[in-house]
């Protein structure tokens, strides 16, 4: 359930468009990732925000599975 919680936390950060947010989020102990470098918080975010952007349009011209595979993949 951490992880999920890590999930959410990571989305509301890049919806936000902050990528202080975003490392912040990254950075939570619930989200379990390690080497994450505050030097490039603007890189994570952006590249994220992009992932997520393709995955909303693979979401919604086919299924909804593919977000939860990428995501338990991604943990």
């Amino acid at each position: 359930i951490h992880s999920i919680i890590a999930i959410a936390e990571i989305n509301e950060a890049l919806n936000s468009g902050d990528h202080q947010q975003t490392l912040a989020a990254l950075l939570l102990p619930t989200a379990k990732l390690t080497g994450v470098n505050p030097a490039i918080a603007k890189h994570y975010h952006d590249t994220l925000h992009h992932i997520k952007q393709l995955l909303c349009q693979v979401c919604h011209n086919h299924h909804h599975q593919y977000i939860f595979l990428f995501f338990v993949i991604f943990l």
